[in-house]
């Protein structure tokens, strides 16, 4: 019977203001029997690794290879979600690795993992780097007073976990620029102590300390910076820049867009949480609303292959996600009602989860395919390779310029967005009202609308705050609706098909009608608000700032 792989577990708290943590360097405690001693100062390289297909990071796993301390470690990790606490569990696998020495299999490697890597160790494939964190790390010790026998009271000092003071400096390469430089404080629990350990020791820094729990790992953070980093500009930016080119904007925006895919992959795969489908799918809707928006500045044919992959991931994410919204509407709804009035919608709530299983595992069919493999493997080169498939706009001599830059081309274009969704306030001038389906269309300008102020966020200055809050409720309002309008609509065509009692799919269905009625009401006042005159302003003074 196989052992159960070593677990790490710690906690990740994002250093925002390092003065903050500075009295931790030298207290004598981190809190009320919680001793302090150091335990010196290391300088670490973390270069993460995984094939061109990123066959690692979409199974749920990350490739480490660190040198620091005078030593070499391969490292495999699984990837998961922190807690509200911050608090990460973890699979950890780790083993020296000689120098110079190619990744070979770490003892205990998961079946599932080395299925992926046979490939890459029967030198089928070779390893890329995903990204390099240089780091410098102070680090001390935690004690906590432990008694030697439950008789005794004389206690000593035992060491359960290890506090870091990291600052971390991004790079993709060790030959490229440094990309972003942020600083993380960590708590890594002794193996082998319980987990309720490390719950008590963040209680009692988050007592002295007010920090932020970092939401992502090192590796995903540094993957995030990449993402969102344009070609040579400075350190520390995130997001569009003015002159960029906007087949290069485009360009960036698929590059962010495309790390949030791969990072939800494995969970779409493996988890029961519906939220990696909903944010699988989001990225893939924000890749082809930029296409939409900015995809007139390439060649077509240079993507039309990318846009038609993408097309076919989003229909196979959307129907697992419209059956993920239904089974959840549906199953609050029948666990509020009272079993005495004998509500039994438990068929129609079988066949939906039935049907899931079914797209879901069509979707992840799909997913292990070498198509799917290709297209993301040639799709992340694109996003990375400057001017490729670019049309260009040198005029030639004596010829005025053709707008292609972000400064000239998105205040008209997010103008001209913002025009077709106040466009909309006309149909509620009537008594009636407009109809869910022209909503519906209401709910697409809104989002066309938000995905260009935020692929531009970084650039609108304050101002825009307000504006995409008032726009997010619109648009939150609106998908609700149309959630509502979906769930009733699969629940009458399933009524045909299933043994649910017809009052019980009455009653569901008229409670979807009341949500639909009232969203429907309050829209007109929440389409007003966003077009006031106050957000009128608020938007010209954005898009002046571009």
């Amino acid at each position: 019977m196989s052992q159960p792989a070593p677990q790490e577990i710690e906690a990740k708290f994002l250093i925002a203001d390092p003065a903050v943590v500075e009295p931790l360097r030298t207290a004598d405690e981190l809190a009320p029997g919680y001793a302090l001693e150091d335990a010196g100062e290391v300088q670490i390289v973390d270069e993460y690794f995984d094939t061109a297909d990123f066959r690692l990071l979409r199974a749920g796993y990350g490739l480490r290879i660190r040198t620091g301390e005078g030593k070499r470690l391969v490292t495999l990790k699984s990837r998961r979600i922190a807690d509200t606490a911050g608090i990460y569990r973890r699979m950890e696998l780790e083993e020296p690795l000689a120098p110079e020495a190619k990744v070979a299999p770490i003892s205990g490697w998961p079946e599932a993992v080395m299925q992926t890597l046979l490939p890459l160790l029967n030198g089928e494939t070779q390893l890329e780097p995903l990204c390099r964190l240089e780091q410098t790390r102070y680090k001390r010790r935690i004690l906590a007073a432990r008694r030697s026998t439950p008789n005794r009271r004389s206690s000593k000092q035992t060491y359960i976990a290890e506090l870091s003071f990291d600052d971390v400096q991004v790079r993709q390469t060790e030959e490229e620029p440094l990309l972003a430089q942020y600083a993380e404080l960590e708590i890594e629990l002794v193996r082998g102590l319980e987990e309720t350990e490390l719950h008590a020791i963040v209680a009692a820094l988050q007592s002295q300390v007010k920090m932020e729990p970092s939401p992502v790992s090192k590796l995903e953070h540094a993957l995030g910076v990449i993402g969102r980093h344009p070609a040579a500009a400075p350190a520390n930016w995130q997001g569009l820049q003015s002159a960029m080119h906007m087949g290069e904007a485009c360009r960036l925006i698929w590059r962010e867009q495309l790390t949030q895919m791969l990072l939800n992959e494995a969970g779409v795969r493996f988890s029961d949480n519906p939220g990696y489908v909903h944010d699988m799918r989001v990225a893939i809707r924000r890749a082809r609303a930029a296409a939409k928006l900015y995809g007139d500045y390439f060649r077509p044919k240079a993507i039309r292959r990318y846009l038609r992959r993408l097309r076919h991931t989003a229909r196979l994410l959307g129907a697992v996600r419209d059956l993920d919204v239904a089974i959840d509407k549906l199953e609050r709804f029948s666990s509020a009602k009272s079993s005495a009035k004998g509500d039994n919608l438990a068929a129609a709530l079988a066949a939906w989860r039935e049907r899931r299983a079914a797209v879901h595992a069509e979707l992840t069919r799909w997913l292990d395919s070498h198509a799917y493999a290709r297209f993301i493997a040639g799709f992340a080169v694109f996003c990375r390779n400057s001017g490729d498939g670019i049309r260009s706009y040198t005029p030639k001599p004596d010829e005025a310029p053709t707008p292609h830059q972000v400064r000239h081309v998105a205040p008209s274009m997010i103008l001209t967005h913002f025009e077709k969704v106040r466009s909309f306030e006309t149909l509620f001038e009537g008594e009636a009202g407009p109809p869910v389906a022209v909503l519906h269309l209401l709910r697409i300008e809104c989002k066309y609308l938000r995905y260009n102020l935020e692929f531009v966020e970084s650039l609108l200055g304050p101002e825009a705050t307000g504006l995409l809050g008032d726009l997010r409720k619109l648009q939150e309002d609106l998908g609700d609706l149309n959630d509502a309008a979906v769930s009733k609509q699969l629940l009458t065509e399933a009524q045909a098909t299933d043994a649910s009692d017809a009052s019980d799919v009455a009653r569901y269905q008229r409670s979807q009608e009341k949500v639909i009625n009232k969203l429907s009401s309050q829209l007109e006042g929440d389409l007003q608000k966003f077009v006031s005159y106050r957000n009128r302003r608020r938007l010209l003074l954005a898009v002046a700032r571009i």
